[in-house]
């Protein structure tokens, strides 16, 4: 059995913070695909275990992606990030962390959603 780390994808439309996530998730051993918005990733979904998106993104909504992900069999675990102070209401077992992010809540974030589901699933999946 191997010990691979799981496949993260980053949905994020500032490429400063994208970069930042990328660098910063990479470094604490996750694969990383990164997107500056929800159309983009749709247009070339990939196989993730995980996804942290942002929730306003330019275009479809970081939340408005994971309905639709959702609605086709397609979701994967979750964590939404936000610069904004209020949120709005967190949608039922959704993470959302504010930025600027604490590097160890990020850590226990990811963790906490890969874990609290019943196993990854993959977004391209339909099975």
């Amino acid at each position: 059995m191997t010990d691979r780390r799981p496949t993260l994808v980053v949905v994020e439309d500032d490429e400063h913070v994208r970069r930042a996530l990328t660098r910063f998730l990479r470094l604490h051993g996750y694969g990383v695909r990164a997107f500056d918005s929800a159309e983009a990733w749709l247009a070339g979904i990939c196989p993730a275990d995980g996804a942290i998106i942002d929730i306003n993104l330019p275009g479809m909504s970081g939340l408005e992606l994971d309905e639709r992900l959702r609605r086709e069999g397609r979701a994967i675990p979750t964590v939404f990030i936000t610069a904004h102070d209020e949120p709005g209401p967190a949608p039922e077992s959704r993470i959302i962390l504010q930025k600027p992010l604490d590097e160890q809540s990020l850590l226990d974030a990811i963790e906490h959603a890969l874990t609290t589901r019943d196993g990854p699933r993959v977004a391209g999946d339909r099975s």
